[in-house]
Order: C-alpha cells, then sequence, then structure tokens
C-alpha cells in the first residue's frame, strides 16, 4: 500500500475550495461508497500511515490529479488557492474605532486581523459568562450578609424591628423583589440586566445604561487589571461599545503623538484610508501630518453635521408652537 503525502493532500483539497466533507462526498463512484471525512481528516494529519489502492484512486479522481501526486513521487501541479471559496466572508459592519483597534492589535501581536476576529465569539463568551458568575457572586455575598445581619439582630431583639429590611427571611417587598429580579436575569443570561428595570419594582426604577449595567461594570474591571494596556469607557447593549486598546501602537503609528492617536483610538481617523505609500514610507512625520488633517476633516463635517440638525429640528420646533 501507498502512502499519501499529508500536506500534498491538504493543499490539493484547499486548492480545490473544498472542506474535507466536500472532498469526501466528492469520492463516491457508482461501484463504490465514498470515503467518510474522518478519513481525509486521518490522511492530512498523518496518522493514516499506509492509503488502501482504493482510497488512492478515489481521491485523486476527486481531485483530478495522478495518484502518484498525492504519494509524492510526482509533482504537484501549481496551486492557485480560492480564499473566498475556502473562508465565508463575514459581512459585518463596524466602527471605524474598532478597525483601527483591530489592526493596532494585529499589529501588536503579530496576527492576522482575521485569526482576531476567529477568537472573538470565543472570547465574548468568555467575558459574558464570567460576568453572569460574578454577579451570581454578588447576589450570593449578599444575601449571605443580609442573614448575617439577622442573626445579628437578634441578640439585641429591643431593635430587631429596626433591624429587619433587607434580611432573610423577612425582607420587606421591594429587596425580596429586587433580588427576585437580579437572579432571574442571571439565570436568563441578560447581560445587561435589562429585565430588572421592569421586574424588580412597580416605581421608576432605573440605571444608566451606558457606565452602570452589569456587563460594562464587569468589562470595565476586567480592563483594570490589564494595567494600561486597555480601558474600557461604556456599553449598553445597544450602540457600539467604548474602549482603548493598544495606546503605543497608536502612537508609533504618528511618531509618538498623543493627540493623534487618541484621535485614531476614537475613530476620527480610518487608518484603512491611509495611501499605502504613507504608511509604508517609514516617515513618521508624513503619517501625523496625514492623521491630523483626517481628524480636522472630522471634526469639520461633524460640525456641519450638527448645523444641519439643529437647522432641521429647530424649524419643526418652531412650527409645533
Amino acid at each position: 500500500m501507498s502512502k499519501i503525502k499529508p500536506d500534498v493532500l491538504q493543499r490539493l483539497r484547499k486548492a480545490k475550495g473544498c472542506s474535507q466533507k466536500d472532498l469526501a462526498n466528492k469520492t463516491e463512484a457508482p461501484k463504490s461508497p465514498k470515503i467518510d471525512k474522518q478519513t481525509i481528516s486521518r490522511l492530512e494529519r498523518g496518522i493514516q500511515k499506509k492509503t488502501r489502492a482504493r482510497i488512492l484512486e478515489q481521491i485523486a479522481r476527486a481531485l483530478g490529479v495522478d495518484e502518484a501526486v498525492l504519494t509524492g513521487e510526482a509533482p504537484a501541479p501549481k496551486l492557485e488557492v480560492k480564499p473566498q471559496t475556502l473562508m465565508n466572508q463575514l459581512n459585518v459592519r463596524i466602527g471605524t474605532a474598532a478597525r483601527n483597534q483591530l489592526y493596532l492589535v494585529a499589529r501588536r501581536y503579530g496576527l492576522r486581523p482575521s485569526r482576531i476576529v476567529e477568537l472573538s465569539p470565543y472570547l465574548f463568551v468568555c467575558a459574558a459568562e464570567m460576568s453572569l458568575r460574578q454577579r451570581q457572586k454578588n447576589l450570593d455575598d449578599y444575601l449571605i450578609q443580609c442573614s448575617q445581619v439577622l442573626n445579628a439582630g437578634k441578640r439585641i431583639p429591643h431593635l430587631m424591628p429596626q433591624l429587619t429590611v433587607g434580611s432573610d427571611p423577612d425582607m420587606d417587598n421591594d429587596v425580596n423583589r429586587a433580588v427576585s429580579a437580579e437572579q432571574n436575569s442571571i439565570n436568563a443570561s441578560d447581560l445587561f440586566g435589562d429585565t430588572t428595570k421592569t421586574d424588580a419594582f412597580d416605581i421608576d426604577w432605573q440605571f444608566n445604561d451606558e457606565t452602570a449595567n452589569p456587563f460594562e461594570v464587569y468589562c470595565r474591571e476586567l480592563a483594570s487589571k490589564a494595567g494600561d494596556a486597555m480601558i474600557f469607557d461604556s456599553w449598553d447593549g445597544v450602540n457600539s461599545p467604548t474602549y482603548r486598546v493598544c495606546r503605543e501602537e497608536a502612537a508609533d503609528i504618528v511618531g509618538g503623538d498623543t493627540d493623534a492617536a487618541e484621535e485614531i483610538l476614537a475613530g476620527h481617523v480610518a487608518l484603512n484610508e491611509m495611501p499605502k505609500e504613507i504608511r509604508e514610507s517609514g516617515m513618521e512625520g508624513e503619517r501625523l501630518d496625514w492623521a491630523r488633517k483626517k481628524a480636522e476633516e472630522y471634526r469639520k463635517e461633524l460640525e456641519e453635521f450638527e448645523i444641519d440638525f439643529n437647522a432641521l429640528f429647530g424649524q419643526k420646533e418652531e412650527v409645533a408652537e
């Protein structure tokens, strides 16, 4: 039996724009059952040392090459990988600030931006689940302390009526409902605590969505543990989050100018719009001048928008009066 070269098989498969499952399906023939995906995987990882003649023939036919190419006895044809068929294009709109900082993170750690994006669902679930665990711990600690207050109050029975508020099992009604609402919110994975506003009280119970919701608070605490590497400002779960990462890398691009670096981190300057000749010139002064010019253009556009906005809605208010 021959042995298929793992790297050759993988490169040929990718050049055809096939997943392992796609290739397995293509090996099916009238007189031969298709090869399963697990076999393709083992062959590409080099786990399957020898390959049966039938499997070698089916894979070679599916890939459109001679069997000798797969075994390394003949040179492989020039391979042109089709990236769009290998990777699903993610058409997601993100803010300029996030796009800039994605570039800066990639620059800081020497990774392609796509690799960072691929990890983002995992990291988000980590942050989300840890924030829920922290909320559960905070709630449990609160109930334990309430119980301790109640037990301590029993030692001074003449003051007990004044010490039972917020203690278990004799909490006042509002506190009891607030605790129940928070527990339900945690159980429902309600990261931003939205349901607590309606479940806890009949009275107007509100908190600042941008700076006091539980997930934002957790993200800010998490950022504080990372030193100067990151700052988390706010996120209400509806609008884009505001944060700062990789300040040093941003400043490095514009020759250490901290004001220009802030413009980049705030999204007032789009790094992807920087001309290639300026980006790769190595002239920090040119990059700084370009960034300052773009920041000024941003401010002018913002001023014009505010003027138009005020004029439009000012007229509507006059009509309404």
